[in-house]
């Protein structure tokens, strides 16, 4: 009896982890990479005859907003520090931004905003023999970061518009095995925002690439067959 129970316990055990495991897959996790430029109004100085004014570049890369996210969450998150994208695999349900730092994992979904502007145009191929195929979507995208109820006040806010090019693609050799699987989005923005209460315009680009601990394993010569 003690035998069959260890052994039902076992069955049940490898059937929860496989859920898990399951569920872990069904994921797309991508890292977040902002390089965005903000300028603002700059002071004026008079030598003599001649008044110069001058604006002031202040960047707003991954680095500084996961700064900005820390003082706001109260965490102190180290240069290793990423920012990533959380999406269902099937497209199901909202996308979750994640501020990871080592094994400390935090949520701060609540501080940014994506939206679709209008419609979209899409291009794609396939390959029915061996199932590769690739697909690009092209839509006009906005991408907020805002302050979030119950936490402090960030540094800096923006609302940034763009041209976005999502991409998807899965590559299968001749053997039938899948070598590669990628997807990512890269758009290309502008807009306003503000910067320690300073009126800003922002211009820069905000891309996702899958994250390098969730990637597969990346065999490009394996005999991709597209034809």
């Amino acid at each position: 009896m003690k035998k069959i129970f260890i052994i039902t316990l076992g069955i049940i055990l490898t059937g929860i982890s496989a859920v898990q495991n399951s569920n872990a897959q069904s994921n797309l996790v991508q890292e977040l990479n902002f390089q965005l430029c903000a300028v603002m109004q700059g002071d004026t100085r008079t030598n003599k005859n001649v008044a110069e004014t001058k604006v002031k570049v202040v960047r707003e890369g991954c680095r500084e907003i996961i700064q900005a996210l820390g003082l706001a969450t109260t965490n102190n998150f180290s240069r290793k520090a990423k920012l990533l994208l959380v999406t269902s695999s099937d497209g199901s349900g909202s996308p979750s931004i994640l501020v990871q730092d080592c094994t400390n994992s935090v949520d701060v979904t609540g501080f940014f905003g994506i939206q679709q502007t209008g419609s979209s145009v899409d291009s794609s191929w396939s390959n029915c023999r061996n199932g590769s195929s690739s697909s690009h979507d092209y839509s006009i995208q906005t991408y907020t970061l805002r302050d979030q109820d119950g936490y402090s006040a960030l540094p800096f806010h923006f609302s940034v518009s763009g041209f976005t090019i999502k991409s998807s693609s899965t590559l299968v050799n001749h053997k039938g095995t899948m070598t590669v699987e990628e997807n990512s989005f890269e758009a290309n923005v502008c807009g306003t925002g503000d910067s320690n209460g300073n009126q800003v315009l922002i211009q820069g680009s905000i891309s996702a690439e899958p994250c390098s601990n969730h990637r597969p394993n990346d065999n490009r010569h394996g005999g991709e067959d597209r034809d």
